[in-house]
């Protein structure tokens, strides 16, 4: 995937960002188990958005200059003005979500659990299986 295609598909991950931090909603109402889910699902949200903007943070800018030179009909600069304009909104919306929710014991834990199931996969057979979103019943 080269020139306008990539450009594309990158500034819709931006997009895709949008979409996934709209899905984080307030933990408030339902049942203590309704409510623990929602937590989850928030964390994941969160997780998502943190690694979106990671990918954009290293990767994705410079990748998006190049595309668009390699396009021949998109301007580079304007490229990497508006992927910096998206990468700070995207910023500011993490900032909010940190001050407005409470992730950090869930996301060592996440991150505990997946490194853990990397490791195991590593060293395994394969990587591992597909599971819920949903947290297990318990």
């Amino acid at each position: 995937m080269k020139g306008k295609q990539l450009h594309d598909f990158l500034f819709a991950l931006f997009d895709y960002a949008d979409t996934i931090a709209e899905m984080i909603q307030p933990e408030t109402q339902g049942s203590a188990g309704e409510r623990e889910q929602a937590h989850y699902a928030n964390t994941r949200y969160f997780l998502t958005l943190v690694y979106v903007e990671w990918i954009f943070d290293k990767y994705a800018r410079e990748t998006l200059y190049v595309a668009a030179k390699e396009s021949g009909e998109l301007d580079p600069s304007a490229t990497l003005q508006e992927a910096n304009r998206r990468l700070d909104l995207l910023r500011q919306r993490l900032d909010h979500l940190t001050h407005e929710y409470d992730f950090d014991a869930d996301i060592d834990g996440t991150l505990d659990k997946l490194a853990g199931e990397w490791r195991t996969a590593e060293r395994g057979t394969s990587a591992p299986a597909a599971t819920s979103i949903e947290p297990s019943a318990q």
